[in-house]
């Protein structure tokens, strides 16, 4: 159900700069992992890009839309974010 959630968004991984020349590269997954006061924070200093499935990039506004969405739509499903972990570390 999640993994289905997450492949609808269109995004795929989540660049976040360090610095002129560092980025950390990390799964969608992840991001929504971390903290929403960190995740505001890395986009309110345009710290992050969104990339697809394809390697492009998805525009910001887009990418927020998105997982805004699927937020919303875990939520009333019931599942919430801090759930994910849970979750995936559950598989095989």
């Amino acid at each position: 159900m999640i993994d289905s959630a997450l492949r609808d968004t269109n995004i795929a991984q989540v660049s976040i700069k360090n610095s002129e020349t560092d980025y950390d590269v990390i799964s969608l997954f992840q991001f929504l992992k971390k903290g929403v006061a960190e995740r505001t924070a890395l986009v309110t200093a345009k710290r992050i890009e969104f990339i697809d499935f394809h390697g492009g990039k998805v525009p910001l506004l887009d990418g927020l839309r998105a997982i805004t969405s699927l937020i919303k739509k875990l939520r009333e499903e019931g599942m919430l974010i801090s759930n994910l972990s849970a979750e995936s570390e559950a598989k095989p």
